[in-house]
C-alpha cells in the first residue's frame, strides 16, 4: 500500500530489517555516468554520511565498487560490498580518504534497473555503531528476498527520472582523466595508460 508514496522508504527499511538489522541505509539512483542523486538515508551515527554530499556525491563515487556494478548494466538483486570490491579495495585513496572516515564496517546493496541506464540501490551497513558485520545467516536471508526488494524498489520509483538524464552524457572517465592530468600537469597519457591507472585507483593489483 505504501508503493508510489512517500512512505515506502520507511516502510522498505522496516521489511529489511526485519531479514537483517542494520545501523544505516541510503538509497542512490545512478544515471548512467552522471552524478548520482540520494533519494533517502538513514542512520543511528551520523558520521556515517557526513562525507557523502561532499566528498562522494563531489566524485568520489566515480571510484565506488557499487557504481562500477551499476555501470556493468542489468544488475539486480543482493550484493555485497567485500565480494564485488578489488583486492586492493582498502589501500586505495577512495577507502583511506573516504570510505574509513564513514566508520562503514560491512555494506550490502539491493539493485533494481529502472531504465537501461538508471539503477536505484538501496544500500544497508553496518558501522560502529554495532561494531560488527552481518553474518552468513543474515546474506543468506537477504538472498532469499533479493529479487522481491529489487522488485519493490523497481515498482516504486519506475517513473523516477533525473534532469539529468536529458543532458549530454559526460565523456567516459578514462578520456576525462587524461585531459585533466595533460591540463593540469602536463602530463599525457596513451588510453591504455588511463585505463590501467584507474584499474589501479580502483584498487586492482597487478594480479
Amino acid at each position: 500500500m505504501a508503493l508510489a508514496t512517500p512512505a515506502l522508504p520507511q516502510h522498505f527499511s522496516t521489511l529489511v530489517k526485519r531479514l537483517a538489522a542494520f545501523d544505516n541505509l541510503i538509497i542512490i539512483a545512478y544515471h548512467g555516468e552522471h552524478r548520482p542523486a540520494v533519494l533517502y538515508r538513514e542512520y543511528t551515527d551520523p558520521v556515517v554520511y557526513l562525507p557523502m554530499d561532499s566528498q562522494y556525491l563531489g566524485g568520489d563515487y566515480l571510484l565506488d565498487p557499487f557504481y562500477r556494478e551499476h555501470l556493468r548494466g542489468g544488475v539486480q538483486g543482493i550484493r555485497r560490498l567485500r565480494d564485488i570490491a578489488p583486492d586492493h579495495f582498502r589501500r586505495t585513496h577512495y577507502y583511506k580518504n573516504y570510505y574509513h572516515q564513514t566508520t562503514l564496517l560491512d555494506e550490502v546493496a539491493v539493485f533494481a534497473n529502472i531504465t537501461e541506464s538508471d539503477t536505484i540501490t538501496a544500500c544497508f551497513g553496518r558501522d560502529r555503531s554495532s561494531g560488527k558485520p552481518f553474518n552468513r545467516r543474515e546474506l543468506e536471508v537477504l538472498q532469499q528476498y533479493e529479487l522481491t526488494l529489487s522488485s519493490l524498489l523497481k515498482k516504486h520509483w519506475q517513473d523516477y527520472r533525473s534532469d539529468d538524464v536529458m543532458k549530454a552524457a559526460p565523456a567516459p572517465l578514462e578520456e576525462r582523466l587524461r585531459e585533466t592530468l595533460n591540463q593540469q600537469h602536463s602530463i599525457r597519457l596513451s588510453p591504455r595508460q588511463a585505463e590501467v591507472a584507474l584499474f589501479i585507483l580502483r584498487g586492482h593489483s597487478s594480479l
